[in-house]
């Protein structure tokens, strides 16, 4: 397919979109912010010249301004818990802030993308990011040495980071590289997007298969869990709904086969340390912070514990328990049941209605959602992006239509 020349400030925001979660991990020199915020808000600036104008690229699936609207709700119970708290909470406002802002930027800028290229950027920056994990698995296992994800000579937007001292708790715990990011949570979090691209988006042929291996390699040897799973899931859904989209009749065949040996090469790579000591990690039996399972579970106990009222309005958007909660249950925490509720009901609704790599890519998205801690930050818009901004048909100079964006 043949697309039409992008104008500079469109490349400029694709580019961004697709590297936000690299952005977001250094400090824009101002208390609060990252570079991702600082660049957001230079591409409102575009939007405010006319930039966007006659350049709507996209258009958004069937009723997403519920995110809109669902974030006036949000404030509205969140000013009715502070009320009933009889005390104003000024972190509180801040998030809420921050998450209105990531919202107000995904209504904004969508139509200055290029679909096609934020794709292409995502899937490289993630076979990028699986052949350094590749190095510094590597680089730890015959000399050593710890290469770490972030560059030392820029403040980092969670300071703790660079304080940690990996080098003890690689040698206490376990080697768990992260890639080029803070933890393998957020580097399988970000190439699970690149997998469900790869395999769902038209026809699977055998450099996409490839390249699939690749990235499953990376996670693998990440050592995340919800990777793990993640991957898992998908496969999956592959070979129930996508394996006939296989171009290569042999390959189509060898799926079938490796079904049937899937017991022996789970047991195959259980073979490996850092697979063995994942799995051990996940589902060891002692309740603790080290196990993975409990430590994204447990954190709801704080939710169940709170007064009826609160558990249906939330005690405010932003507000936290004193332990580490995904985003479902930093919703729950913060919200309440009824957004909750209604956040999952409008998530499931469009993984029933959408079709292709955006189908699937919900399915991710929900996954994550009550695993990770991720959707209530910068990383939501690339999300939102991908699964609801399809291209607009239009006629390009060579006569060709492109892709027909349908509501």
């Amino acid at each position: 397919m043949i697309y039409n020349k992008k104008k500079k400030y469109t490349r400029f925001y694709t580019m961004l979109v697709a590297l936000l979660p690299f952005f977001s991990m250094y400090s824009a020199l101002i208390p609060g912010l990252s570079i991702t915020d600082i660049l957001l808000i230079i591409a409102l600036f575009f939007t405010v010249l006319g930039f966007d104008k006659d350049k709507q690229n996209v258009c958004l699936s069937r009723d997403v301004n519920f995110l809109f609207y669902g974030l006036l709700f949000i404030i509205l119970l969140m000013f009715i818990s502070m009320i009933i708290q009889k005390e104003f909470f000024l972190e509180n406002i801040i998030r809420v802030t921050r998450y209105g802002f990531y919202v107000l930027c995904f209504f904004q800028l969508y139509r200055m993308v290029d679909i096609a290229l934020l794709k292409n950027i995502v899937v490289v920056m993630s076979l990028f990011s699986s052949c350094y994990i590749f190095l510094q698995m590597a680089l730890f296992k015959f000399f050593g040495y710890v290469l770490k994800g972030f560059v030392s000579f820029w403040p980092l937007s969670t300071e703790g980071y660079a304080l940690t001292d990996y080098e003890k708790i690689y040698t206490v715990i376990m080697y768990r590289p992260t890639s080029i990011f803070f933890e393998p949570a957020h580097f399988s979090r970000y190439v699970l997007i690149a997998i469900c691209i790869l395999l769902f988006d038209g026809v699977v042929n055998v450099k996409k298969l490839i390249l699939t291996a690749i990235l499953c390699l990376g996670i693998l040897m990440s050592t995340s869990t919800q990777g793990y799973c993640g991957v898992a899931l998908l496969f999956v859904f592959f070979l129930l709904f996508y394996r006939r989209r296989i171009q290569s009749v042999f390959l189509r065949n060898m799926t079938i086969i490796l079904v049937f040996f899937l017991p022996l090469l789970i047991m195959g790579l259980l073979e490996f340390e850092f697979v063995a000591n994942t799995v051990h990690r996940t589902l060891d039996a002692d309740i603790s912070d080290s196990n993975s399972a409990w430590g994204r579970l447990h954190g709801f106990r704080y939710f169940f514990q709170l007064p009826n009222y609160f558990m249906l309005i939330g005690t405010g958007f932003g507000s936290v328990p004193p332990v580490w909660v995904s985003s479902m249950g930093f919703w729950l925490y913060g919200c309440g049941l009824i957004i909750t509720c209604a956040y999952l009901f409008f998530l499931i609704k469009q993984f029933i209605r959408l079709s292709g790599y955006a189908k699937w890519l919900m399915g991710v998205f929900i996954f994550l959602f009550i695993t990770d801690d991720c959707f209530y930050n910068s990383l939501s818009i690339l999300f939102y992006t991908l699964s609801f901004s399809k291209p607009i048909s239009k006629i390009n100079e060579y006569g060709q239509q492109n892709i027909i964006c349908s509501k």
